[in-house]
């Protein structure tokens, strides 16, 4: 398939970056039920890698947050 300018292919990989980068929850949607119906074709694997990846660097810094702030109280209140 052609694009609307006539020189650029569109592929199903092209839709799903352009709808990660226009409405990211209708992408989410998709890639579950991609993931659901083990439709391998559909899916979009380099935004879900990168969002996969900055899901695990978010619970770790989520952890060091709250580890931050129960370190943070505990002295205060030895010092209080």
């Amino acid at each position: 398939m052609i694009s609307l300018d006539g020189t650029t292919p569109i592929n199903k990989t092209n839709k799903m970056t352009n709808l990660y980068e226009t409405d990211f929850v209708e992408w989410t949607i998709k890639q579950a039920q991609a993931l659901k119906d083990h439709n391998i074709k559909a899916l979009d694997w380099d935004n879900l890698k990168e969002e996969i990846e900055e899901l695990g660097k978010e619970q770790i810094n989520a952890v060091h947050s709250f580890l931050k702030q129960i370190i943070i109280r505990r002295s205060m209140s030895l010092y209080v």
